[in-house]
């Protein structure tokens, strides 16, 4: 009787795994474990743990020896593959104290090679361990690159489960007994569309015109606005006393301060402001209508349509890919601190409780001059909207100039020589 129940709580479990959802990583494998990375308080991918689906989640994932995967699904709008994998090289080598060896080397390079354009929203970038103790990693169900040597795996999986890797909180949620339902909601309305399949299979096919590819991504459904992610964001920090006529209001706005790991936003200062004595005339003689809250969210590509842009290669000869990641966010954390220092929480929305996360891009000519903000996110609220809006422009005619290096070039480059620079702007009433 006893091996009987046993027979059928193991085939209870084995059925609950079969019914998570399909995953494009293989059909082999399932989901067990989700959490949200941010490079500067914005979300760039969700990272995806899967294992084998015929046996349990395993308590230690990192000695687990049976085939598994870890999943890169791309929720910011556009980032590059030379981002990603500095991040995961610069995070790898703090877990293990080791650089990373020749066949690792060799195993991103040869990704670097095939990919040709950048990732988008949707877009799932994997490294799997095979049965046959070999790293395979694709981008959107395409090979880029295999390799024998399972150590690969190995040490770009302690990227997120070592201690000095990964944030505690990304850690702590890819870990966790249950996949959290937010989170899983996300990655599930993320999934590459056909037509971008199809682009990237040009990609590792050896096309050489990856600018259909670039245009067929940056035309493809953004993904949903950052505020759905309520379980990434970092904890609203409280302002000092206020006089009777202020507003003590935290603007969780982003990180001020650059960490030693792009991986570790929540542990940085973060911007605070408080409202302004007095609250400008307009908007207390014009206060928003209920109807405000049901604003559609605006999306926006954050590379124009018919205007791709092909990342320069020769970067990659004078930087290494650890050196590229932390520049990157180097120059990030610039314009953030500069952007959310000038934030005002207006006080209408204080008083309707409003709350929302928005991203603003910021059209920069490549001598640092501000050309135009555009709301590329919404928060839904026209009044955080207009006050980021705001604080853009102060930021800015107040002097700050900023310097347009190689990086910011070839991250967020336009054809015609601009850059469009995305800022996350997150307002948390405490």
């Amino acid at each position: 009787m006893k091996t009987l129940i046993k027979q059928l709580c193991l085939t209870a479990g084995l059925l609950s795994a079969w019914t998570m959802p399909a995953l494009a990583v293989s059909d082999d494998l399932r989901l067990v474990g989700l959490a949200v990375h941010q490079e500067t308080g914005r979300e760039i991918y969700l990272g995806a743990i899967h294992v084998d689906k015929l046996v349990p989640k395993p308590d230690d994932i990192q000695n687990f020896t049976g085939p598994k995967a870890m999943e890169y699904r791309v929720v910011a709008r556009r980032t590059s593959i030379r981002s990603l994998l500095g991040g995961m090289l610069l995070q790898a080598e703090l877990a293990t104290g080791q650089p990373a060896n020749e066949a690792t080397a060799s195993f991103i390079d040869s990704i670097m090679r095939q990919v040709k354009g950048s990732l988008y929203a949707g877009d799932s970038f994997d490294i799997m361990l095979t049965e046959a103790d070999e790293a395979v990693a694709s981008l959107n169900g395409q090979e880029l690159a295999q390799s024998n040597d399972g150590t690969v795996f190995d040490y770009l999986l302690m990227s997120w489960l070592g201690e000095k890797g990964a944030t505690a909180d990304f850690r702590r949620t890819l870990t966790a007994p249950d996949v959290d339902v937010t989170l899983l909601s996300v990655y599930n309305a993320n999934e590459p569309s056909a037509e971008r399949i199809a682009a990237v299979a040009e990609w590792t096919g050896g096309s050489e015109e990856p600018e259909a590819a670039e245009q067929v991504a940056a035309a493809a459904p953004a993904v949903p606005a950052a505020a759905e992610i309520s379980a990434a964001q970092p904890e609203p920090i409280s302002t000092p006393e206020t006089g009777a006529d202020e507003t003590p209001v935290p603007a969780v706005a982003t990180v001020a301060a650059l960490s030693s790991t792009p991986s570790t936003p929540a542990a940085d200062p973060v911007a605070q402001a408080i409202e302004q004595t007095a609250p400008a005339a307009a908007e207390e003689a014009a206060p928003e209508a209920p109807a405000e809250e049901a604003e559609a969210v605006q999306l926006a590509a954050i590379t124009p349509q018919n205007s791709p842009v092909e990342p320069d290669r020769s970067i990659s000869d004078a930087l290494s890919l650890t050196d590229y990641s932390q520049q990157l966010l180097e120059f990030n954390a610039m314009v953030l601190r500069e952007v959310n220092s000038n934030i005002k929480y207006p006080r209408s929305a204080v008083r309707r409780e409003l709350e929302g996360t928005l991203e603003l891009d910021l059209r920069l000519s490549q001598s640092g001059e501000l050309q135009e903000i555009v709301v590329a996110r919404s928060s839904g609220h026209s009044s955080l909207d207009s006050a980021a809006i705001r604080a853009a422009s102060a930021a800015f005619e107040d002097g700050f100039q900023v310097t347009i290096n190689e990086v910011a070039t070839t991250e967020y480059g336009t054809e015609s020589g601009e850059v469009i620079v995305p800022v996350p702007v997150i307002f948390r009433l405490q």
